[in-house]
């Protein structure tokens, strides 16, 4: 629904904005073109130096809107946790058919945030992936068949393991911190690629001059063709009736994470009219129901495109939640906040504005401040993993144009982007979250130094926002309930964290899921042991460079890590789930990350000097281990 839905919208409502094309033939027409350098001094009968070929398109793939592609398509062995071999054999074809036939670069770019602002959509698309595990799962027990295409869910692991097979294969790559969308763009406009592979409504929304579907990607069983579709978006923009300045208004007003759908459910329904043929379906069973995906993008198209003063943000807003009855000022800023995100997202950036807030390892200065040859990031015109050098060849990266360059695969010039405002976190429901396994009791089973009291203050409790009715009094607190694999009734109740309350004495410190949470999810996160400014600057140029694991940086920095949905069978009451399978390894691994031990001896030769006993250092051990936050469904 909202702007996840125009994709679906450009590609089945909009002839003609999809055509069919081959990104290796399109490449190969662009090498072949000569350069047009006219000199004024040049003379036909004396003809100067041999112009060096042009360098290779390069074109940059989201990973995470591909992710199935670069799988490399169906193969009826990823229910059993992923065919690695048939896709290793996949990603060489890819890679050997782009750069030696086709002289095409790619660019990877795995999505590394936390995405704390998108959380609530996070939360829906991963409801949805349980949902079809329990299909897979029961399909699979019941017909002992392999499931089928349309159930495709990716193994958990899948992204990390392409990621490791895109540096087998000499791919450049490189990962998100912040906001994967804005990155992603930014490094588009900024070093010239010739193309956006992905598969996402924001990217569409965001004026890419070249953009090409990642769903529709085929390698030839050759190798001499890579076919996929280019979206038109001009087309798509002409069939609206929208134009190029209409597209940031058109986008927050279709509903996104910043303004969520149901904030313009009442604008939407008065768009349509009370004679409109779906005006019946507006209230059912006191239930708020959205008019179909469609039918919204057609009529907000047709309100903005009417707009005279695109400009007059207060005065669209004041139309816009006219019928709104609470929060009117709360949805007239982020709606400003919306509307800023996607402006910024679709302009090209001013040579005059400076150097991109989004900078990317090899494709810009060291972000880190120290010595250029001292892991600093690439220069711009050298690859990390180079290929065979050709004689007279320039650096690719060498003077990049503020977009796209001079090959066919462009046809209009790139657009420009501005600093965006980060802080538009805003923390929506989570629509039919399920209650969270608790290990109040099995947390006995883990050794001592995985148990500990609250050694922190206790978090405040959450606030009451938005109109939102005030919880119990008691609603923040951890519940003694057994989890669902270890109540003898099945029933689940709250989760408690990675540390279990073994003694009983005090009160555990708890994770995000740990307590009764509203909507918006408003928790205090306790305070995060300290790390040296060094491991963290060695932590981000890893990250940034795609050479860790995201999750270990989102520990370092924030505490907390999202979990992918694994195939499992939550039906059965006798296994546990994954995530607390695997509790103690993660424990473990934290003490490694914030330098337990170390930690705990600097600690015994402290109480050593002063002769005082090491109750304390025990008790700051066993609490960065029960510190971490875990989001995970499933």
């Amino acid at each position: 629904m909202g702007v996840q839905g125009f994709q679906e919208y450009l590609e089945k409502r909009c002839p003609g904005a999809a055509v069919p094309v081959d990104l290796l033939k399109l490449a190969r027409t662009a090498a072949r073109q000569p350069p047009h350098h006219h000199h004024p001094h040049h003379h036909p009968h004396h003809p100067g130096p041999m112009p060096p070929p042009p360098p290779p398109a390069r074109i940059l793939i989201d990973a995470d809107s591909g992710l199935q592609r670069l799988y490399g398509g169906y193969q009826t062995d990823w229910v059993c946790g992923g065919e690695w071999n048939a896709m290793l054999g996949y990603l060489a074809a890819l890679s050997q058919a782009c750069l030696y036939q086709g002289g095409l670069e790619l660019v990877v770019v795995f999505n590394g945030t936390l995405g704390k602002e998108r959380w609530p959509e996070w939360a829906r698309r991963a409801q949805g992936q349980r949902q079809t595990a329990q299909l897979i799962v029961n399909h699979v027990g019941s017909k002992a068949t392999p499931p089928p295409r349309a159930w495709f869910l990716p193994p958990a692991c899948l992204s990390h393991c392409v990621r490791l097979a895109m540096f087998r294969f000499r791919v450049r790559v490189v990962q998100t911190l912040e906001d994967h969308h804005q990155e992603v763009l930014s490094l588009y406009r900024d070093f010239g690629f010739a193309g956006l592979i992905a598969q996402d409504s924001e990217f569409a929304l965001c004026n890419v001059p070249a953009y090409f579907s990642s769903h529709a990607l085929k390698l030839s069983w050759n190798g001499k063709n890579l076919t996929t579709h280019q979206y038109l978006l001009s087309e798509a923009a002409r069939q609206l009736g929208l134009k190029t300045q209409h597209l940031p208004c058109f986008a927050a007003l279709l509903g996104n994470h910043i303004l969520p759908d149901e904030d313009l459910a009442a604008f939407h329904w008065s768009l349509l009219g009370p004679e409109h043929p779906l005006a019946s379906l507006k209230v059912r069973a006191h239930q708020l129901v959205l008019p179909p995906c469609e039918v919204v993008i057609k009529a907000v198209s047709e309100y903005v495109s009417s707009i005279k003063d695109l400009g007059n943000l207060d005065a669209i807003a004041r139309d816009v939640f006219k019928q709104s009855q609470s929060r009117m000022e709360d949805k007239v800023e982020r709606f400003k906040k919306a509307v800023e995100y996607f402006s910024a997202a679709s302009k090209p950036r001013s040579p005059n504005m400076g150097p991109s807030s989004f900078i990317l390892p090899g494709f810009g200065p060291n972000p880190f401040g120290g010595p250029p040859g001292h892991m600093g990031p690439m220069q711009p015109g050298k690859n990390q993993f180079p290929p065979p050098q050709v004689p007279g060849l320039k650096p690719p990266y060498q003077n990049a144009p503020y977009g796209p360059g001079s090959t066919p695969l462009f046809q209009n010039p790139p657009p420009p982007s501005q600093d965006c405002n980060d802080s538009l976190t805003n923390k929506m429901g989570f629509s039919d979250w399920s209650a969270p396994y608790d290990s109040t009791q099995g947390g006995s089973r883990l050794p001592n130094h995985h148990t500990s009291t609250q050694s922190g203050p206790s978090p405040s409790p959450s606030s009451s926002s938005d109109g939102d009715e005030p919880n119990d009094s008691n609603a923040n607190h951890l519940t003694d309930k057994p989890s669902r694999w270890e109540d003898p009734t099945g029933r689940g109740g709250s989760a408690s964290g990675e540390g279990s309350q073994g003694n009983g004495s005090g009160s555990n410190i708890p994770s995000l899921l740990s307590m009764a949470t509203r909507s918006h999810m408003d928790i205090t996160t306790p305070p995060l042991p300290q790390v040296s400014a060094e491991v963290l600057r060695v932590a981000e140029h890893r990250h940034r460079r795609g050479l860790m694991y995201p999750q270990i940086f989102h520990i370092l920095t924030k505490g907390e890590m999202k979990m992918p949905v694994c195939i499992e069978d939550e039906c059965n009451s006798e296994l546990p789930p994954a995530s607390l399978l695997f509790r103690a390894a993660r424990q473990y691994a934290y003490g490694v990350l914030f330098s337990l031990a170390e930690t705990h001896r600097r600690l015994e030769r402290l109480a050593l000097r002063k002769r005082a006993p090491l109750e304390g250092s025990y008790n700051q051990r066993r609490s960065l281990t029960s510190s971490k936050h875990e989001i995970h469904v499933g």
